[in-house]
């Protein structure tokens, strides 16, 4: 979903983006507001270019939020889904980095989409840690 088309039509991976740690602004729009002399360039997209983009912010509500999985300062990996159940019926992150680790959330209400069983697993360095049969509160020593 976040793709471009260059201008030789080829589609391309796009995500434009990046906050500025300091002030909090966007650092493409602040650069697009500044790219023709001070004023937003039409051949950019102009003013209302990026200002409905959907931002890495979304993904944290649906990571942090919905899947619940939260940055720990310990060893100990909590992940509490707000997602009720009976809600989805399948869903995966896979190889998200965390902690020198490589994790993988995985949500499958049959067991018939992915292969790897029936309910909610979470994997490390691709070895099963921890398991439920709904989406549930799971804590897991790393």
């Amino acid at each position: 979903s976040h793709q471009r088309i260059d201008e030789d039509g080829n589609t391309i991976s796009w995500i434009d983006e990046n906050l500025n740690p300091y002030t909090g602004d966007w650092i493409a729009r602040t650069r697009l507001k500044n790219w023709s002399e001070g004023s937003w360039s039409a051949g950019k997209g102009g003013v209302e270019r990026g200002k409905d983009y959907n931002h890495s912010s979304f993904c944290d509500l649906v990571i942090s939020g919905l899947i619940g999985l939260c940055a720990e300062e310990s060893d100990t990996l909590v992940i509490d889904p707000l997602l009720p159940n009976d809600t989805w019926d399948y869903f995966c992150l896979d190889y998200i980095p965390y902690r020198g680790k490589s994790l993988t959330l995985l949500y499958d209400r049959t067991g018939m989409k992915y292969g790897k069983g029936k309910g909610f697993r979470v994997f490390v360095n691709g070895i099963l840690r921890s398991e439920a049969d709904q989406l549930q509160k799971l804590t897991i020593e790393l």
